[in-house]
């Protein structure tokens, strides 16, 4: 593998999750389907906190995580991409537990193709930043782009997303509506 070393997220970057749980919440709690996110903590200052728990717990999990076929638009193909010409680790905030079948399934399915570098599970109590050296980073957490641009070390990338507003372009962050514009940021 050549290139740079690229950290790609999942959860908000490549798989849908807010989608998803705002629809599994609905069906399992008899609710109106809430609203996308607006900001980070939107869905659990939102649902009631009995549903927001249940989203955590292991049923709660599979739910949301078992709908391997979802992805955002254009990613598939920008990733796949991205696999022939670099160094790509998936990196993502999940409980290793109980989601480590689902991801590892998630991401055959859509980039069982081209090898990867790394795929890393981790608790939300692990710094993505201190896992590696990273050239280049793509995350839709503010919190984390935040960490990631302190080190001002990696090119973070982040998607466009209600909950993210506040991230501004930067000499480090390159925000962007189509994940094409990674690749040619790379290339």
């Amino acid at each position: 593998m050549g290139g740079v070393r690229v950290g790609i997220d999942v959860d908000g970057v490549l798989f849908p999750w807010e989608d998803i749980a705002r629809e599994v919440v609905s069906r399992r709690f008899g609710i109106p389907t809430p609203a996308p996110s607006s900001h980070w903590h939107y869905l659990k200052e939102t649902l009631p906190p009995s549903a927001w728990r249940w989203l955590w717990t292991e049923e709660g999990q599979n739910a949301v995580f078992s709908q391997v076929g979802r992805t955002y638009p254009g990613v598939v193909e920008a990733v796949s991409e991205l696999l022939k010409a670099h160094e790509v680790h998936f990196v993502t905030h999940r409980d290793p537990r109980r989601a480590t079948l689902h991801t590892a399934t998630f991401l055959t399915l859509h980039f069982g193709r081209h090898p990867w570098a790394g795929v890393h599970i981790i608790r939300n109590s692990v710094h993505k930043h201190t896992l590696a050296h990273w050239d280049a980073f793509v995350d839709d957490k503010p919190e984390t782009v935040w960490k990631f641009l302190e080190q001002e070390r990696a090119q973070v990338f982040s998607p466009v997303r209600p909950w993210n507003e506040e991230l501004e372009d930067s000499l480090n962050l390159r925000r962007y509506t189509d994940p094409w514009e990674i690749v040619e940021a790379l290339t």
